[in-house]
């Protein structure tokens, strides 16, 4: 005996099934061995009967044929569970997935893509802020410099230097008494 004579000593799956005898020309042998479960002939032949499962095996290239048979038991198996939509409600079920998937995808993009302008807007407020502080702080020498109060800044050094009397319209001068709201910068 040759090694395709003792592959087919024992009866296919799908030979068992029909209660016939395999012989080596069977055509189901390859695709449905006798290890195979008897289950899954049982439901590809209910759906698509032998001569559909022979023709439809004959129409593809023979480097197909085994891949065409895991789909017909996959297809089978399926239709015994859901008979009325088959194949089609797995994909309906799987196209929802995806699409959920890719509008949490999308959110997550556009949620990242705000922080990232968020982030971007606050390193660039700081700089700015930053450069400001630079610039005023190159405008004035620390010699020249006064950090004072409202009325005992600026003005009362000029008032001082000069004299009260020099303005007469100056806050000391008429007996305002000037409150004290910031701390200031006098250039």
């Amino acid at each position: 005996m040759n090694a395709d004579m003792l592959m087919f000593v024992a009866a296919c799956a799908a030979c068992k099934h029909l209660g016939e005898k395999c012989d080596a020309n069977c055509q189901l042998a390859p695709y449905f061995p006798s290890n195979a479960t008897a289950e899954d002939f049982q439901n590809v032949y209910q759906i698509f009967e032998v001569d559909n499962i022979i023709k439809l095996l004959n129409s593809v290239p023979d480097d197909q044929k085994e891949k065409t048979a895991e789909t017909l038991i996959l297809e089978a198996k399926i239709r015994k569970e859901n008979p009325v939509h088959g194949c089609l409600a797995i994909e309906r079920k799987l196209r929802a997935e995806i699409e959920a998937h890719e509008k949490e995808l999308e959110m997550i993009q556009n949620h990242i893509s705000l922080c990232k302008k968020m982030a971007t807007l606050q390193m660039e407020e700081q700089q700015s802020e930053e450069e400001l502080d630079r610039s005023s702080l190159a405008l004035v020498s620390p010699s020249d410099a006064h950090f004072s109060m409202p009325g005992s800044g600026c003005f009362s050094d000029i008032e001082t230097h000069f004299g009260v009397a020099d303005f007469p319209l100056s806050g000391a001068s008429l007996g305002i008494a000037r409150k004290p709201t910031a701390i200031r910068r006098c250039s």
